[in-house]
């Protein structure tokens, strides 16, 4: 984010850096509310699965951007859309899988596809970038991967329709 926001902006580190905290900051405080909201409805498909579409939205923005205001806006959505739906997206194996050695289990899968996933996602949009010639290869493939999430947590509820 830092080098693609400097290089549309012009702006120093500096002010990449302090830019960086409201994004980030709007993040925290969509992430209470989407917790929040999805406790009350007993709903967290949808409250996992749309701020994914959002995000995929922001980077396919922000890859298109020819202006500050639309990079600002773009980044903001992935930020969100990326950020807030974590502390939901924790419950939906809960609602599915029974037994402590299942929950156990499904949460040691996800860790380790996380961190495998942490350690070849740079080296595969460092190739995805260089590939394709600029950043944003490398930003139409995360929104693909976004959207293919999305649709992996909407289609929870007819493989398991306990899943809410």
């Amino acid at each position: 984010m830092p080098l693609v926001v400097e290089g549309v902006t012009g702006w120093s580190p500096k002010q990449v850096g302090l830019f960086a905290t409201v994004p980030m900051g709007m993040a925290l405080l969509a992430t209470i509310f989407i917790g929040n909201s999805a406790s009350k409805r007993k709903e967290s498909r949808l409250h996992v699965g749309i701020p994914l579409v959002a995000a995929a939205i922001g980077f396919l923005m922000w890859a298109s951007a020819s202006n500050t205001t639309v990079v600002i806006i773009a980044v903001m959505l992935v930020a969100i859309g990326t950020y807030a739906p974590m502390g939901t997206w924790w419950t939906i194996p809960t609602t599915f899988l029974s037994g402590a050695a299942a929950a156990a289990g499904a949460t040691g899968l996800i860790n380790s596809v996380g961190n495998i996933g942490g350690w070849i996602g740079p080296y595969a949009i460092g190739w995805v970038k260089d590939a394709s010639g600029g950043a944003d290869g490398a930003l139409y493939a995360l929104a693909i991967s976004l959207l293919i999430s999305a649709i992996m947590v909407f289609c929870l509820g007819k493989i398991h329709p306990d899943t809410k």
